[in-house]
């Protein structure tokens, strides 16, 4: 009897790993893709044999990646979850209990005969010249917890069936989330650019109304899978979904199209030590669920009608407008002080100058374009109006208003074509804060430039910041011979702005003075 009993606890050691002893190390995985595509497993090239991939066979999970140029990653997890045949036979030999406890180990588990990765999208394709230059204005994340959802399943078996844990929801609040994030900016930054949107050319004049739009991105909702391979495993995969609002905005970024796309991720192993943040699979996953909604959204129809270059653009047809004559016109700096005004709402403010004894003001478009907001002309002597829009010229940023003024003392405004290079100018405006209205600063005309576009602008190493847009460009005798558009910066940049030729106020607002010689 004892040798009975012994023999019987010989037996049932030796075969209650049948599937992890017997079982082969590789198992052979049929991968269908599209033509032409590249399999890696774990980021390497597997060996492929008679059309089958060789897949060791393991309790951790496989990162499957396939590859085409052109086309986006397609990222899938292999789970060994399928007990092998071998398995079963434990159970002819020894109790009840002790098998499934054994036969365990990495080669206990087989992955799906075979897996489909086909039908690939492709990815954001080339922009070419009929279309806009895009920039990022705004990139936020601004998820309520009410639309903040996470799942957890606990084992692939439950996954397969959508058999979810309630482990997140019993043991973590979710709390709002209201940031400004950096890393969502980087990686749409790094695919507009590596396709073109971004503009690659060091130039400094490509910006304008007809070559440039804008992109916001909003992430308003988000939900994540996390899967365990098994039951108390550490290596697992995740899944994300994000909810994003885009929207496209023109060169004064006014909201042209907006839409909203919902986008899953691939399926990405975590769990796995990696040496850079960028390498786990929750970083891979938000990155490649961010471009796809990026590439879902760009390859949007009207979308792109919206960001082709505007050729035949029509300009506003104007009747003309008679300003009336002055019987005093600025003819000093002190007076050109006094003709220069801050426009300004609860976000910010600009400049402008006054060309007529009846209150009219010219500035930049993009100073007013917000027409959902309150603004307010502020004299320099701290008097305070509304204004009325006359007209604006979108494509040249200018723009004519009015206040409720009189007996003011007018700049004359030049009608010429031609500026001297390395003329004395002065810029008038508010710049950077409120506050410092009416600020003078000296240069010269260091330069006429043509942008992209084919509008002529002053060049001038006036100092010139934040809140002179809209500001005059005049001589030391107070003649206007520009209006301040913009400034180039950044880290070594200084002394590089830019004004609108004061002759196209007279030809695109069609304004009548009484010519004005330079």
């Amino acid at each position: 009897m004892y040798k009975i009993i012994i023999t019987l606890l010989i037996t049932s050691i030796l075969f209650s790993g049948c599937a992890t002893i017997l079982n082969g190390k590789y198992q052979r995985v049929r991968i269908q893709t599209d033509k032409g595509a590249t399999i890696l497993v774990n980021g390497e090239e597997p060996k492929i044999k008679n059309g089958k991939v060789h897949v060791s066979r393991s309790k951790t999970p496989h990162q499957l990646t396939v590859t085409k140029e052109g086309y986006q990653d397609e990222n899938r997890v292999l789970i060994g979850y399928k007990r092998h045949p071998l398995y079963y036979l434990s159970w002819a030999f020894v109790f009840y209990i002790l098998p499934p406890a054994l036969d365990n180990g990495d080669k206990a588990f087989n992955f799906d005969k075979s897996y489909s990765v086909t039908k690939m999208k492709r990815e954001l394709y080339e922009k070419g010249s009929e279309l806009k230059d895009v920039r990022l204005n705004k990139v936020s994340v601004d998820l309520d917890k009410s639309v903040q959802n996470q799942k957890l399943f606990i084992k692939y078996r439950n996954y397969l069936k959508g058999v979810e844990s309630n482990y997140y929801d019993k043991y973590y609040e979710k709390e709002d989330i209201d940031v400004e994030n950096t890393v969502f900016s980087d990686i749409l930054n790094v695919t507009l650019h590596d396709k073109g949107f971004i503009n690659k050319e060091n130039k400094a004049l490509n910006n304008s109304y007809l070559n440039n739009a804008y992109l916001n991105a909003n992430l308003v909702a988000m939900e994540t899978e996390h899967v365990k391979s098994h039951y108390g495993s550490n290596v697992d995969f995740i899944t994300v979904k994000f909810k994003i609002e885009w929207e496209i905005l023109d060169y004064y970024k006014k909201t042209i199209y907006k839409r909203t796309i919902s986008t899953k991720s691939d399926q990405f192993v975590v769990g796995k030590v990696v040496d850079s943040p960028s390498e786990t699979g929750s970083f891979k996953a938000i990155n490649t669920t961010i471009e796809k909604s990026l590439v879902q959204f760009m390859n949007l129809k009207e979308v792109k009608e919206h960001l082709k270059v505007t050729t035949d653009i029509k300009e506003e047809s104007f009747a003309s407008l008679s300003i009336p004559s002055a019987p005093k016109y600025v003819s000093n700096m002190n007076q050109a002080v006094d003709a220069s005004v801050t426009i300004k709402n609860e976000n910010g403010h600009g400049s402008g100058f006054i060309i007529s004894e009846n209150g009219y003001i010219i500035t930049n478009y993009h100073v007013i374009s917000d027409s959902g907001k309150d603004y307010e002309v502020v004299l320099n002597d701290g008097r305070s109006f509304k204004h009325e829009i006359i007209r604006v010229d979108r494509v040249n940023d200018l723009a004519l208003i009015k206040i409720e003024a009189k007996d003011l003392v007018p700049f004359k405004v030049s009608n010429t074509k031609e500026h001297a290079i390395a003329q004395e100018v002065y810029v008038i405006g508010t710049p950077t804060a409120d506050d410092l209205n009416s600020t003078v600063s000296k240069g010269i005309i260091s330069g006429i430039r043509e942008n992209k576009s084919g509008q002529t602008l002053l060049q001038t190493d006036a100092s010139i910041n934040g809140g002179n847009s809209g500001g005059v460009i005049c001589t030391k005798q107070g003649m206007v011979l520009g209006v301040v558009s913009s400034k180039l910066s950044g880290l070594g940049i200084e002394g590089v702005a830019f004004g609108i030729p004061s002759h196209l106020i007279h030809e695109k607002l069609h304004l009548d003075f009484v010519e004005v010689d330079n």
